[in-house]
This record gives C-alpha cells, sequence and structure tokens, in this order.
C-alpha cells in the first residue's frame, strides 16, 4: 500500500499486566510507518503497558467504566474512533471486542476481532452476542489451532474469515543461559494471572509433595489477581511459607525466568500461551497440563514435559523428574530458544498479520 498512512485503532479491555496487552505493546511499536496505530483501553487501568506504548509516541486512549454493560462506553468508543479517523478497527479482547464490532458497524469501518483462549470466557447471554459477531467480523484472529477449531466447529465461523497467526515475542537474545547452580535450591516458578484457569492452587499442592522428596527446593510465583489471597492462605496451610515466593509482575521477566530450573503451566485452558514461550526464549524447560496448542511448545527430552493427568501428586512426579535430568535441563538452553525463535517470530507474524490489514483496506 502507499500513499496516505492507515489509522488501525486497537480497542482492548485494559493496559495491566497480561499476556495480550504484551502482545498487542509489542505489535503496535513493530508496525511499519505505513500505519498509525491508535491504542483505546475500555477502562482507566492503563499500568504498565500505556507508558511503554506512549513512549513510542502512539496515542493511548482510555474509557471510564461504570458498569460491565456500559452503554456510554459504546458511545465513548464511537467517539473516539470517529475523532482519531480510525480506517480499521481491531478488537483484542472478548469485552473489548463487543464494543469494536459495535462501533465498527455504526461508523462503517472493516472490524477485526481476536480470540486468544480455546474456548470463550464471556458466558449466557454475552457469550451467544460475541458469537454472534465473530461469525459476522471481517476478520477474526486468533493464536492457536484449538481456537481455530473452536471457531470453525463450534461457533461456525466462515473459515475464509479465520486468520491463524501464533503468538509473537522479540527474537531471543542468543546467548545460552548459565544453568543455575547445582549445589543451591532447585527453583521452580510460574508467571501469569492470580486465576481459576492458571490453576496454581494446583502447583501449589504439587510443589507440597516436591518438597517432601526435595527439601531443597523453592516456588517463585509471580503475577497479580483476585486469587491471590486463597493462594496466600494455602500456603500458609501447608507450611510452606519459608519456601514459596509471590513476586509483583514486572515488565521485564527475563531475569526471572532465567533463575529457574522450570516453568509450570497448569491451566486448565489455554490459547498459547505468552509466559511458556518467554520461559522457553530464555532456556528454561516448561511443565504444562494439555490445553489450547501448548504440545507446540514441549519437545519431549529437549524442552519440556507433559503432564496427561491433573492430580497434584502426578505433577509433583513430572517436576521431580525433570529437576533430576540434567541432559533435559541443558538441551533446554538451546532448544527452547531455537524453537521460539522459529516458530514465534514478531517478523514473521508481522509479516502475516499485514497481509491481513491490507486486504480488510483496499476492499
Amino acid at each position: 500500500m502507499t500513499g496516505t498512512p492507515q489509522k488501525i485503532a486497537y480497542v482492548i479491555d485494559d493496559l495491566t499486566y497480561g499476556g495480550a496487552q504484551k502482545q498487542l505493546s509489542l505489535l503496535v511499536r513493530a508496525l511499519p510507518d505505513r500505519y498509525i496505530p491508535v491504542v483505546i483501553s475500555m477502562s482507566r487501568n492503563l499500568e504498565p503497558f500505556a507508558n511503554t506504548i506512549r513512549a513510542e509516541g502512539i496515542q493511548v486512549i482510555s474509557l471510564s467504566r461504570r458498569t460491565n454493560n456500559d452503554v456510554g462506553r459504546l458511545w465513548g468508543l464511537g467517539r473516539a474512533l470517529k475523532d482519531t479517523g480510525a480506517d480499521l478497527v481491531h478488537g483484542f479482547l472478548d469485552a473489548a471486542n463487543v464494543y469494536a464490532y459495535l462501533s465498527a458497524r455504526v461508523l462503517g469501518r472493516p472490524v477485526m476481532l481476536s480470540l486468544r483462549n480455546d474456548r470463550l470466557r464471556l458466558t449466557g447471554v454475552r457469550a451467544a452476542m460475541l458469537s454472534w459477531m465473530l461469525r459476522r467480523a471481517d476478520r477474526v484472529l486468533v493464536n492457536s489451532r484449538a481456537g481455530r477449531h473452536l471457531l470453525i466447529e463450534k461457533i461456525r465461523v466462515d473459515p475464509g474469515r479465520v486468520a491463524y497467526i501464533t503468538n509473537w515475542t522479540e527474537d531471543p537474545s542468543g546467548d545460552a543461559r548459565p544453568l543455575p547452580s547445582a549445589n543451591g535450591d532447585k527453583v521452580i516458578g510460574s508467571v501469569g494471572r492470580f486465576t481459576a484457569q492458571k490453576r496454581l492452587n494446583l502447583l501449589i499442592e504439587a510443589f507440597a509433595e516436591v518438597r517432601r522428596k526435595n527439601p531443597r527446593s523453592r516456588l517463585v510465583l509471580m503475577g497479580s489477581g483476585h486469587e491471590k489471597g486463597s493462594l496466600l492462605r494455602r500456603v500458609e496451610e501447608l507450611g510452606l511459607g519459608e519456601w514459596v515466593d509471590f513476586l509483583e509482575p514486572r515488565l521485564e521477566v527475563a531475569g526471572v525466568l532465567r533463575k529457574l530450573h522450570c516453568f509450570v503451566l497448569p491451566s486448565a485452558y489455554e490459547g498459547l500461551p505468552n509466559a511458556a514461550i518467554e520461559a522457553l526464549a530464555e532456556g528454561v524447560p516448561v511443565i504444562a497440563t494439555p490445553s489450547g496448542d501448548v504440545s507446540d511448545l514441549i519437545v519431549e527430552g529437549r524442552t519440556g514435559a507433559m503432564v496427561e493427568d491433573d492430580r497434584p501428586g502426578v505433577l509433583a512426579d513430572a517436576i521431580l523428574r525433570v529437576l533430576a535430568d540434567d541432559e533435559l535441563l541443558e538441551n533446554a538452553r538451546t532448544c527452547g530458544p531455537e524453537l521460539v525463535g522459529r516458530n514465534f517470530s514478531m517478523s514473521a507474524a508481522l509479516g502475516k498479520l499485514l497481509l491481513v490489514y491490507d486486504a480488510l483496506l483496499t476492499r
């Protein structure tokens, strides 16, 4: 495309810590000059990614939230899209998708929605409404084959409207991390929101089993969310307070990841988890329960291990097995970054996404 730059408005629930938020931050900063991105948050919760995005000279607009079904926010979004002269609207999370679709249709703009899990997180009437919109959006971006299957087979979205593009990440540094000292504690970790989806309660129960068999082990949990209180209480009930560290989320997680012996993802459902990709990029083996396209990240004996059973004892056995497998720990240092660089590069994903944008903008 040539001529006047095209404006793309990205609509997202908030700009707090999260995989979708980080993906959006990477994307808008990587767009070529022929596009002008505008980021619209459907709430006032803007930290930390609003600052990161604004630092690149990209406009960020926030809309206040009075209720979950605030018609005023719909009017505010429509006004923001009109004022910024958006040529294309891209919804980036479930709730934001609804607002993005309605506003774009009222203004006669092409609209692209996103699905980042292998299921809808909305329920009831809102889920039915979103399903209807997904079937009628100009395109739907999905980051996993499991999500693509849901869209086509369950929601009945026309396959020609589905754009399957995996998560993207910054290129691995290329420097293999030094293995954590074999003489120190074995450090197990997880990074993500403290929600029921992530099942960190399962990881805590499994860690209690790990401690009984390997007293020189620690657990690091980085994140925030409404389940933090219950997780803290369970840690204390199990007498694990001395060996479990809760860390506040931060923009740069590489320093924490590089100190781990293994990364554990016991999620109930996923699309393609960003945190696991980041762990592999740092050469950390990943232990995961099956969900979404997580199996694409796990090469047994090289990048981690899959756990088909979600009982704490079974997860604990898998953790102990990985911690004792020096060959796997060594393989992950090089195989993890290689897999990420090969399959999840920003440049490859951006090239595919720009083709979709161009097709929508030149119709």
